[in-house]
C-alpha cells in the first residue's frame, strides 16, 4: 500500500520529514534528514518546524533541506502551486529565467518539468538572464506569469525566485496569499511525477533567440 505524502500544511514535523526524505533528490539533504530523524525532536523541529513563504519580493532563503530552506523539493511545490494558480485564473503560459549559478539552473529545470506535467506551457530561457529581461519576455510573448530564479547577490549559499504576473507586473497581495495557500496544500512531489525536458509544453529560448540591447537595457529582440 502506497503511503500518502505530506504537504507543507502538515503540522507534525517528523511525519513531514519522513515524507520529505522519500522525495528528496539531493543525497546530502537525505542524509541530513535521516540523521535528524535519528537524533530526535529538536533537530527535526529546526528543519521542519517552520517554512518559507512567498512574499512581495518572492521566496528566498539559505540552501538546505526542509521547508525552512531553499531546495529542489520546495521549488517543485512552488511550481505546482503556480500551475494550479494559473489554471484557476484561466492562464497557461509561464516564462522561466535564472541567473548563472548551477543551483539556479537545477531549480529552473525542476520547475519547468513540474509546470509541464501540470498542463502549463513553459517558455524556458536557457542562458542566464536578468529579472528585467524576464519581465520583458513575459510582456513580449504575452505570457501569464514569469519566474526569475536567482541567488542572493553573490552569495551562492542562498537562492530563491521572484514571480511576476502578466506584463511582468508584481503580484498583488491577494494573489500572493492565494499562491501560498496552494503551495502549502500540494503533496510533496517525486521524480516520477515530473515531465521530461523534451516535453512538448517546454519551449526553450536560447541566446540565438533572446538578445538584450546593451544600449537600452531590458529591451527584447526576437
Amino acid at each position: 500500500m502506497t503511503s500518502v505524502r505530506s504537504s507543507l500544511s502538515d503540522v507534525i514535523p517528523a511525519r513531514l520529514a519522513r515524507s520529505w526524505r522519500e522525495v528528496e533528490p539531493d543525497s546530502n539533504h537525505r542524509r541530513e534528514i535521516a540523521a535528524a530523524l535519528a537524533e530526535g525532536k529538536l533537530w527535526i523541529s529546526e528543519l521542519f518546524g517552520q517554512r518559507l513563504t512567498l512574499g512581495p519580493s518572492g521566496i528566498h532563503g539559505r540552501l538546505g533541506p526542509g521547508p525552512g530552506a531553499m531546495n529542489r523539493v520546495l521549488m517543485r511545490l512552488v511550481a505546482a502551486g503556480l500551475a494550479e494558480f494559473a489554471d484557476a485564473h484561466g492562464a497557461s503560459h509561464v516564462v522561466l529565467g535564472r541567473d548563472g549559478h548551477d543551483v539556479s539552473a537545477t531549480f529552473a529545470t525542476d520547475m519547468a518539468k513540474v509546470l509541464a506535467a501540470r498542463r502549463t506551457q513553459v517558455l524556458l530561457i536557457t542562458p542566464s538572464v536578468s529579472a528585467s529581461l524576464v519581465r520583458s519576455v513575459v510582456s513580449h510573448f504575452d505570457a501569464d506569469a514569469g519566474v526569475m530564479i536567482t541567488t542572493a547577490g553573490q552569495n551562492s549559499a542562498e537562492n530563491g525566485c521572484t514571480i511576476f504576473g502578466a506584463g511582468g507586473a508584481p503580484l498583488s497581495a491577494s494573489h500572493i496569499a492565494e499562491l501560498n495557500e496552494r503551495i502549502a496544500s500540494i503533496a510533496l512531489i517525486a521524480d516520477e511525477e515530473l515531465a521530461r525536458m523534451g516535453h512538448v509544453r517546454i519551449r526553450h529560448i536560447d541566446s540565438e533567440v533572446v538578445h538584450v540591447d546593451a544600449a537600452t537595457s531590458g529591451s527584447l529582440a526576437c
